[in-house]
C-alpha cells in the first residue's frame, strides 16, 4: 500500500480484498472457476497486468478490449 497511513485507503483496500477472496471463494464452490485460480491470481491479473500494459501498450479498441477479456474470463472456467 502506498498511503498507509491513509485509514480511509486501508478501509477500501481491505474491501476490496476481502470482496475478492470472497468472489473466489464462492466461483470454486459453484464448480465454475479454476480450483488453482486464487484471489491474488486474479488481484495480479485484473489489476497489475491489466493496468501496466494499458499503460505501456496503445489503448485497444474497445471491441478488442472485449474479446481479449473474454479470452481472460474463459480461462478461468473450471473444466
Amino acid at each position: 500500500m502506498t498511503h498507509p497511513e491513509s485509514r480511509h485507503l486501508v478501509a477500501l483496500a481491505n474491501a476490496a480484498t476481502d470482496a475478492t477472496v470472497e468472489l473466489v471463494r464462492r466461483g470454486h464452490e459453484a464448480g465454475v472457476l479454476r480450483r488453482d485460480f486464487t484471489a491474488s491470481d486474479l488481484c495480479y491479473y485484473a489489476d497489475v497486468a491489466n493496468g501496466l500494459a494499458l499503460r505501456a501498450l496503445p489503448r485497444p479498441s474497445r471491441e478488442d478490449y472485449d474479446r481479449r477479456t473474454r479470452f481472460f474470463l474463459n480461462s478461468l472456467r473450471a473444466h
